[in-house]
C-alpha cells in the first residue's frame, strides 16, 4: 500500500484487517489465495461479530490504577470495513472473483450528522495548531488527508492559486484554492522554511499524527466549545471533506 502511494489511513486500515485475520483465522493466512471463496470470507465476518472489538479500560483499585481488558460488540461499519479491505486483495490476485454482497451488514446510516456552518466554527476554532488547519482546509479544497498531510512547498503556487498534486488518488490534478484556502496555506509556508507546508515538530518529513491523534483532537474540541454538538469516533480529514461536498451539492 505504501509503494502504491497510499495514505496513512489506508495502510493502518490493512494492517488492522492483517491483525484480525491472524487473530481470528491464522489458518487463512496459509491457504492459497485460489482456495479463499465464499464460505471463508462469511467464516471470517461471522467471527468478528462473534469476538467484536478489543477494549482497554484504566480501573482504579484501591490507591493503585490496572489497565484491564475487555470485549465489546464491533459496530457493522466496523466489520464491512474489513469485509471491504479484504474484498480489495483478493480482486488484486483474482480479478474474477466476486465477494457476496450478503456478507456485509446493514449500516445504520441516522448517526452520521453534517455540521451545520456555525457549528463547524465552535469546533474547528478550539482544535490545536496543525489539526485546525489541516480540517479547514480539507473542508476548503476537499483534498484527501493524506494529500494534505504530506502537501509539500513546491505543489503550491499561490500567484495563480491553485495546487498541483502530482499523485492522487485517480492521479495527477489541480485543486483551486478559494482566498480562505490559500490565506492558510500562505500562513504556514510563512510560518517556517520546511519543505512540507505541514511538517512534523520532531522530524524533517511531514506531520506524522496518528489517526487516534487526529480523533482526540477533534473530541476534545467539541468538549471545549460546550455545545451538544457529538462526533463519531472516526473523526477525520475525511468528515470535513464530506461537509464541504454536501454543502457544494446543496
Amino acid at each position: 500500500m505504501e509503494a502504491r502511494g497510499k495514505g496513512e489511513e489506508s495502510v493502518e486500515r490493512v494492517e488492522y484487517t492483517a491483525r484480525n485475520i491472524r487473530d481470528l483465522m491464522p489458518a487463512l493466512l496459509d491457504r492459497p489465495v485460489s482456495e479463499i471463496g465464499d464460505a471463508e470470507i462469511f467464516a471470517f465476518r461471522n467471527a468478528r461479530a462473534r469476538e467484536g472489538r478489543r477494549i482497554i479500560e484504566t480501573v482504579k483499585v484501591g490507591d493503585k490504577t490496572e489497565r484491564r481488558e475487555r470485549r465489546g460488540p464491533a459496530k457493522p461499519s466496523t466489520i464491512n470495513r474489513d469485509l471491504r479491505t479484504l474484498r480489495a486483495a483478493l480482486k488484486k490476485v483474482r480479478p474474477d472473483y466476486r465477494c457476496p454482497g450478503g456478507a456485509f451488514f446493514r449500516e445504520d446510516e441516522t448517526r452520521v450528522r453534517w455540521l451545520r456552518p456555525e457549528e463547524e466554527i465552535l469546533v474547528l476554532e478550539p482544535m490545536p495548531s496543525p489539526f485546525r488547519e489541516i480540517a479547514k482546509l480539507a473542508a476548503l479544497t476537499l483534498m484527501r488527508q493524506g494529500e494534505i498531510r504530506t502537501l509539500r512547498r513546491e505543489y503550491v503556487h499561490l500567484e495563480q492559486g491553485v495546487i498541483l498534486l502530482p499523485q492522487a488518488k485517480a492521479g495527477a490534478r489541480p485543486v483551486i484554492m478559494s482566498d480562505a484556502a490559500r490565506k492558510i496555506v500562505c500562513a504556514q509556508l510563512e510560518a517556517h522554511g520546511s519543505e512540507w507546508v505541514f511538517p512534523g515538530p520532531r522530524t524533517v518529513g511531514p506531520t506524522a499524527a496518528s489517526r487516534s491523534e487526529r480523533c482526540s483532537a477533534a473530541s476534545r474540541a467539541v468538549q471545549d466549545s460546550r455545545t451538544s454538538i457529538s462526533t463519531t469516533s472516526d473523526t477525520t480529514a475525511r468528515r470535513w471533506r464530506s461537509t464541504a461536498a454536501l454543502r457544494l451539492r446543496s
